[in-house]
């Protein structure tokens, strides 16, 4: 019988995106999906210490808004969950199509795929999803939040708050030295 696994895109393109940055450090997959919490574990030997930070992923397909009066072309759409103690870091994530410049030029060959990520603490996470409110009514929990972009590189809540809010500062990107300190702890 030959072994078989799986595991969920997001997941992969996390991974993929991590190994790629971060060039002295491993991912690792639990292969039990009964490990709650962690999908993917960040591992780096340092001397002769072994250090991980363990990570949860958080995806959302990305829709996409011809509606003209739409303020962001692209939408991530999570549920509010809770985050799991176990967990050092959270990744949001969501695949998103580069369209070409205009719409005459769209064919399926023409449309290519890419990642939005944001990456949050596990403190962070935690005062994030507190914050997620009805728009109507503050003082009770939305169930959901949404992140709006026209570009990978500014990123902003557009709902669960009352407002909308850049969260630019939280993308991967921006954030591999918090990686590297917290891999080096």
């Amino acid at each position: 019988m030959q072994p078989v696994f799986t595991m969920q895109y997001a997941e992969y393109k996390v991974a993929t995106k991590l190994n790629d940055l971060l060039k002295d450090c491993s991912v690792f997959v639990p292969s039990s999906s009964q490990e709650k919490g962690i999908d993917l574990l960040l591992y780096r030997r340092s001397g002769n210490v072994n250090r991980c930070v363990t990570i949860q992923v958080k995806s959302s397909r990305t829709y996409f808004s011809t509606a003209p009066k739409r303020r962001f072309d692209n939408f991530l759409w999570l549920n509010r969950f809770t985050p799991q103690k176990n967990a050092d870091l959270f990744i949001l994530t969501g695949i998103y199509p580069m369209l070409p410049q205009t719409s005459k030029d769209i064919r399926c060959d023409s449309v290519h795929w890419d990642n939005v990520m944001l990456l949050y603490t596990y403190d962070e996470m935690v005062e994030f999803l507190e914050g997620i409110r009805l728009k109507r009514n503050p003082e009770e929990h939305d169930k959901m939040f949404c992140f709006g972009f026209d570009r990978p590189t500014e990123i902003y809540l557009t709902r669960g708050s009352p407002g909308i809010v850049n969260v630019s500062d939280k993308l991967l990107a921006k954030r591999l030295d918090l990686l590297a300190d917290m891999i080096e702890r």
